[in-house]
């Protein structure tokens, strides 16, 4: 079997893994979506500080921005709620996340898809 080499930021494998996130369009308005982030298994003493959103606009596409997010100071999984603001009413968006410690930084998560209210 091939040994699979994580090449990363900071010491493997604490940075070679990644948090999930979900959009549930449930909780979408005009502007604004509840985003939930789970942390990956591995973290650093005192958990993962924040949480950086990168949100693309994608029917129509645009051009994609990112979003801090406090996390919950735990290392263990624990579900924390970003709320993503300023989008476009009508639009679709794919957010991904990764989670943040000082200079540490995961890899990013898979996306999530969701589309704001139509006003």
């Amino acid at each position: 079997m091939p040994i699979i080499h994580c090449i990363c930021c900071c010491p493997a494998p604490l940075c070679c893994s990644a948090p999930s996130v979900s959009a549930d369009n449930a909780t979408t308005s005009f502007t604004s979506i509840d985003v939930a982030v789970t942390p990956p298994a591995l973290a650093p003493i005192g958990g993962w500080a924040q949480y950086k959103l990168e949100v693309c606009p994608t029917v129509p596409a645009g051009t994609c921005f990112s979003q801090d997010c406090r996390s919950l100071p735990q290392p263990s999984p624990t579900t924390t709620t970003c709320q993503v603001t300023g989008l476009v009413p009508g639009t679709g968006y794919s957010v991904a996340a990764a989670a943040v410690n000082g200079s540490l930084t995961t890899l990013a998560s898979q996306t999530a898809a969701f589309e704001t209210q139509i006003e």
